[in-house]
């Protein structure tokens, strides 16, 4: 409940969510409950990053941003424990960039100095409510919650677009489709960017085909402009990872 969070369509902010705060969650509660809760229309609104790079991102209400986080409180847990690997870092507790760098320094101290670096195009692109509740349900029985799961993504204009406090939990539920063909790899994935490291220039071009193939189960490419075999003299573990890198 920051202050400064944007209001959503209804025009209605944090503050105004907060008076009479127990009503409104009791009721709000028993919308779920009895499967009586429906997603109200989002805001859209263009955000433009410091690279001038224009997206954009959706505002829900209040309301429903609640049932997000509730949603998202519930599943993460699960996903770090059955889904995420430990070569996995950004959108989680307690791991990010600083995280991924140490386990990259790993592998360069064991050899591995030639790395296939693989970018994501559009990984936030495309993507469909059913396909990511059907993984999901891979790990979550409860019908109930995930009839309760594709209400709320199918309510977004692109499942996995920016500003709800799903984003996180859909954007893991894809990557991790491709991860599960690259457990065999000295590989680190940084949001969505993939390094494999190896000891040949052969090896790195296989590792590139590798996550090619693994990207393409999901319908995903590489970037051609950021995707590249890095030589040992490019792998010093302060320049991995880096954004636009």
């Amino acid at each position: 409940m920051r202050a400064r969070s944007a209001p959503g369509i209804d025009g209605l902010s944090w503050a105004g969510f907060r008076q009479d705060l127990p009503a409104r969650l009791s009721e709000l509660g028993e919308e779920i409950r009895t499967g009586r809760w429906q997603p109200q229309p989002l805001r859209i609104v263009d955000i433009t990053t410091y690279t001038g790079k224009v997206f954009p991102a959706a505002i829900p209400t209040v309301r429903d941003r609640v049932v997000h986080r509730a949603i998202r409180t519930a599943v993460e847990p699960i996903l770090e424990r059955e889904l995420l690997a430990e070569w996995v870092s950004c959108y989680r507790p307690g791991r990010n960039r600083i995280t991924a760098l140490r386990q990259a320094d790993q592998h360069l101290r064991a050899g591995l100095r030639w790395a296939a670096d693989v970018d994501v195009a559009d990984a936030s692109g495309g993507g469909e409510a059913r396909q990511l509740t059907n993984w999901l349900a891979q790990h979550v029985s409860d019908g109930t919650f995930l009839q309760l799961f594709h209400r709320a993504v199918a309510a977004f204009p692109s499942p996995l677009i920016s500003g709800t406090g799903l984003w996180p939990v859909l954007f893991h539920l894809r990557m991790a489709q491709a991860d599960a063909h690259l457990h065999d790899l000295p590989v680190i994935r940084f949001a969505d960017n993939y390094l494999v490291f190896a000891e040949t220039l052969h090896q790195a071009h296989q590792a590139m085909d590798r996550i090619t193939a693994a990207l393409a189960h999901i319908g995903l490419t590489p970037n051609p402009r950021k995707s590249k075999v890095r030589a040992p003299h490019q792998t010093n573990a302060e320049d991995l990872f880096l954004l636009d890198g």
